[in-house]
C-alpha cells in the first residue's frame, strides 16, 4: 500500500465511523453495513418495518411479521458468461443444534440479498412474505435440514467432524419459488429480469 492509497483508507473509514455513530450501529463489524443496505431494499414492502439490533435471534420486525431472517451472500461477474454467478446460496447456521433447527423454521418471513462482488452494493433480493413464498422457504430448509442430519449421524458413527454447521438455500431453489417478491433498487420486479443478470436460463420460467 502507498502513501495515497493509505490515506485514502484512513479517510474512508473516518467516514465510516462517523456514520456508524450517526446510526448506532456498526458498519464494518460483521457485515454491518450489509443489514443497513438490505433493509432500505426490503421496507417498503412491509408496513412499519424495524431493524433488530444485536447478534442472534430475528434480524427485523414488521406489523403482523414479528420475527424476520435476513441473509446475504456476495456474488462476483464470471469471466466467461461476463454475468454474475448465480451458483451461490445463503446459510443458516448451527444446524447441529436440534433447538436452532426449529428456530430456523420459525420465522414469519424471510428476504435474501445477494451483493455484488464488484460494488458491495445489494444486486437484488428476494423476499418471501406471504403464505405460499413462506411455506416454500421452510419446505426447502427442511429438507436441506433433513441432508444434514444423516451426514451429521453418519459422521457421528465414523467418529468424525463435519466440515460446516450450516445449511443453504441456493440461489436457485429461490428462482422455482414463484411467490417470491423480486427487488432492485427498492422496485419490485420480474423473475425473468432477475435471472438475465445471472445468465440463468430455466426454459420452465414464464414471467
Amino acid at each position: 500500500m502507498n502513501k495515497r492509497q493509505h490515506e485514502i483508507l484512513k479517510t474512508a473509514l473516518n467516514q465510516l465511523i462517523k456514520l456508524e455513530k450517526e446510526l448506532g450501529q456498526p458498519l464494518i463489524y460483521n457485515l454491518g453495513y450489509r443489514e443497513v443496505l438490505q433493509a432500505q431494499e426490503v421496507s417498503p414492502f412491509f408496513e412499519d418495518f424495524k431493524r433488530i439490533k444485536g447478534a442472534g435471534g430475528a434480524d427485523a420486525k414488521a406489523k403482523g411479521y414479528p420475527k424476520i431472517e435476513a441473509k446475504s451472500k456476495k456474488s462476483k461477474i464470471m469471466s466467461r458468461t461476463d454475468k454474475y454467478n448465480w451458483k451461490i446460496g445463503f446459510e443458516f447456521d448451527k444446524q447441529n443444534d436440534k433447538i436452532r433447527r426449529n428456530q430456523t423454521l420459525q420465522y414469519d418471513a424471510f428476504y435474501f440479498t445477494v451483493f455484488s462482488g464488484d460494488t458491495e452494493m445489494p444486486l437484488v433480493t428476494a423476499i418471501a412474505k406471504n403464505d405460499d413464498s413462506i411455506k416454500s422457504v421452510k419446505k426447502v430448509l427442511k429438507e436441506e435440514q433433513k441432508k444434514f442430519v444423516k451426514r451429521l449421524a453418519e459422521a457421528t458413527k465414523k467418529g468424525k467432524r463435519i466440515s460446516r454447521d450450516s445449511v443453504k438455500i441456493q440461489l436457485k431453489q429461490l428462482f422455482d419459488i414463484k411467490e417470491l417478491i423480486w427487488v432492485i433498487d427498492q422496485k419490485q420486479v420480474t423473475l425473468s429480469e432477475v435471472q438475465k443478470l445471472f445468465g440463468y436460463k430455466n426454459l420452465t420460467t414464464k414471467q
